[in-house]
């Protein structure tokens, strides 16, 4: 009899340093864009193509994460991914004009998608060693490290701390916590289905990702899929939220602005008794 590898629970204790890690990274700098907007002096619909730079990085990045992570393994791309975004917060701090803004969060995204399909593909290894379900706990972890990082950046907004001080510090922590928190997760060849026993049939890498359509056998190319369907998603949504902007500062706005000026505009006897801003009933 073929004894079962046990999973230490100090891979979990990793995998879900991975997922706050990765919370953290995402909501760093968020409260931070007013500031950033004002620095660079850019109007609503320049903020709102900016902000489009972190979903073309994750749409480009995972079509190349699942190749990743079967070459690397998932611990290596978890680690590596988080560490460039980690690293990624300084020049967003730093960006001195609309393109290095743009720049900054394209690399930001790109090492989030890459990072986010390394350490489900690694979530879902645990789990199935763990032999009980995991996921859910872990995305819960995903959300407190979102929620903890928007808080920091709330309270060093209202202490008025330098947007670059504040990333550069952000970064620091982020990258510690991803190479001291992260060491225990399993190597990659835990990344590998397992064979079917005996009288039973072969595991679907489809099933770690629900609606899928990645091959057999290859969790990696499953977990690409729905990161691809997922970050499609995403982009369009921005698109459609940055083009708003963009159309509704230039247009919008001014329509509002015509309007309160005629109707607050001097009718004919304001203007010969001099009152005015009054309109003749």
């Amino acid at each position: 009899m073929v004894t079962q590898t046990v999973v230490p629970r100090r891979a979990r204790v990793a995998v879900t340093v991975a997922f706050l890690a990765h919370g953290m990274l995402g909501a760093a700098w968020v409260a931070r864009i007013p500031q950033i907007k004002e620095h660079l002096g850019l109007s609503d619909g320049a903020l709102g193509v900016a902000l489009l730079g972190a979903p073309v990085g994750v749409v480009v990045a995972v079509r190349f994460a699942g190749r990743a992570v079967a070459r690397r393994g998932s611990r290596a791309t978890t680690i590596a991914a988080g560490t460039v975004g980690a690293a990624s917060l300084v020049p967003l701090g730093l960006a001195w004009n609309l393109g290095a803004l743009i720049c900054a969060l394209v690399l930001m995204g790109g090492s989030l998608g890459l990072m986010d399909v390394a350490m489900n593909a690694q979530g879902v290894a645990v789990e199935r060693r763990y032999g009980r379900p995991l996921m859910s706990g872990l995305h819960g972890v995903y959300s407190i490290g979102t929620l903890l990082a928007a808080l920091a950046g709330s309270v060093v907004a209202h202490a008025h701390v330098p947007v670059p001080l504040h990333l550069a510090v952000a970064a620091v922590i982020v990258a510690a916590t991803l190479l001291l928190g992260c060491r225990e997760l399993l190597d990659r060849s835990a990344d590998a289905m397992p064979d079917a026993m005996p009288g039973e049939d072969a595991p679907d890498a489809r099933a770690a990702v629900p609606g899928s359509a990645g091959v057999p056998g290859d969790a990696p190319g499953a977990a690409r899929v729905g990161a691809r369907r997922s970050g499609r998603w995403v982009l369009a949504m921005l698109g459609v939220i940055g083009l708003c902007s963009f159309v509704g500062r230039g247009r919008w706005p001014t329509g509002a602005r015509s309007t309160c000026a005629r109707r607050s505009a001097p009718g004919p006897a304001s203007r010969a008794s001099g009152t005015p801003g009054a309109r003749s009933r």
